[in-house]
């Protein structure tokens, strides 16, 4: 490589940390810092955590519609930015007048045209950031850039704030413009592998009377700036694609609570659930009434129904994946539809809530009561459906005489364990959640 062309790369890299340029390298700082604070926060073993986007949503993010509105927002203007991207490097053509200041012009003028939609970006970033210094790393998952691409697009970065690194930051902006590449120049490393191509092609005699194998310049400009426009679109599409599987697993995440509000939902999978002739399974249970809406309140047969509904239905499912009681349908086969008399649904509603407000101990609300009316031939009848959520913490019931009961669901009825036994278990789930309920979705008769 010429001095002039080695003085030309030092020197024309200042237009691009315009404030547009600079901004799109303080946007790669923040994901570089996020991902290296979790390879260090998991011993540098990154296959602890291989989906980091899933990861997040499911387990780290508390604000899932701040995030999803902001991701929405964000990917119309990364689509500008891939889009554009990928013309800029449509438009190269190979020919000897390209030069590497062409190279660099071309980038600015890029960043300073797109100034809008890099600030979408990097607000982006910072977002993620100011939340958990860890979330930007979603953004450099291995599920969207595989190991090659990560490698060749990591930067060191370890200062604690942005503000004190400012020398990474130009690294970064030199990387997503595709003018580094595995902490060396793009043209550098053009220029080697150029010349180590040139010295495997000559035999050993050729090879000693050459004392410096120097590729053309021509042909080391016009790879450069090929592979760096190459790089920039490809970081743009990448980008994109990690904002695209972020919508995605957060409205994953959604879905059972979207299932939960539609009465279709449930209308199809009591139908579905009816017709198999198994018994019920893990995550449901029919019954044709409660028996403790049948006796004589403050009798100990009383008390017991409605311990033995404390148990059986709601602590057993709550402790182990969550399930749904649904009430107005017969036990077994062949199952018919009795429903409930409409006349005493809030009466049966606030009975449910006030059982389990007394003899089960959580803290928080894990249960919802939704009336479903089902269309027969004949008639309409309203069933009642209980959905538990699978909780983070262990339920315990007590029987007002300071006596605990920790049970669980097992297939289809319930175990009783210890209160250690059942927190051991509940380790890894990060909050209550009803996601069970897509495994009723997916019920095949």
């Amino acid at each position: 490589m010429s001095d002039e062309l080695y003085k030309e790369k030092k020197e024309k890299h200042e237009i691009l940390f315009s404030p547009p340029g600079n901004k799109l390298g303080q946007a790669h700082w923040y994901i570089q810092k996020g991902y290296t604070e979790l390879r260090n926060k998991i011993d540098d073993d990154e296959k602890l955590i291989q989906d980091k986007i899933q990861w997040w949503v499911f387990e780290k993010e508390k604000e899932h519609e701040n995030l999803l509105k902001m991701t929405r927002n964000t990917l119309e203007d990364l689509q500008t930015l891939k889009e554009d991207s990928a013309e800029l490097k449509n438009n190269f053509e190979w020919k000897e007048s390209n030069s590497y200041s062409d190279l660099i012009e071309r980038l600015a003028k890029f960043s300073n045209e797109h100034s809008k939609e890099i600030e979408s970006l990097l607000g982006f970033v910072k977002y993620l950031f100011d939340k958990n210094k860890l979330a930007p790393s979603i953004l450099f998952s291995y599920r969207v850039w595989g190991s090659t691409r990560k490698s060749k697009l990591r930067v060191k970065t370890d200062a604690e704030n942005i503000e004190e690194d400012e020398k990474n930051v130009k690294k970064c902006t030199e990387t997503v413009f595709g003018l580094r590449i595995y902490t060396n120049y793009q043209l550098n490393q053009v220029h080697s592998e150029r010349g180590a191509e040139i010295a495997d092609s000559l035999g050993p005699e050729e090879l000693a009377k050459r004392q410096n194998i120097k590729p053309r310049e021509e042909y080391v400009v016009n790879n450069t700036v090929y592979r760096a426009l190459d790089m920039f679109a490809l970081y743009m599409e990448l980008i994109r694609k990690a904002l695209r599987h972020i919508e995605k697993e957060i409205e994953k995440y959604n879905e059972p609570e979207n299932l939960v509000e539609k009465d279709s939902f449930w209308k199809q999978f009591i139908c579905e659930a009816m017709d198999d002739e198994k018994t019920e399974t893990e995550l449901w249970d029919f019954k044709e009434t409660l028996e403790m809406w049948h006796t004589s309140i403050g009798t100990e047969e009383d008390k017991n129904e409605k311990l033995k509904f404390c148990r059986n239905a709601i602590a057993s499912f709550a402790n182990n994946k969550g399930g749904v009681i649904i009430i107005g349908i017969t036990d077994g086969p062949p199952r018919k539809i009795k429903g409930i008399d409409s006349s005493k649904l809030e009466e049966y509603r606030k009975s449910i809530k006030d059982v389990i407000g007394k003899y089960v101990e959580y803290e928080g609300d894990f249960t919802q009561v939704k009336q479903v009316i089902m269309d027969l031939e004949e008639e309409e009848k309203s069933c009642l459906i209980i959905v538990i959520s699978q909780t983070k913490e262990v339920v315990a019931v007590n029987d007002g005489r300071g006596n605990y009961s920790y049970p669980y669901r097992e297939e289809t009825g319930t175990c009783r364990a210890s209160h250690d036994e059942i927190k051991k278990y509940k380790e890894d789930i990060p909050r209550d959640n009803i996601q069970f309920i897509t495994n009723l979705r997916d019920i095949k008769t």
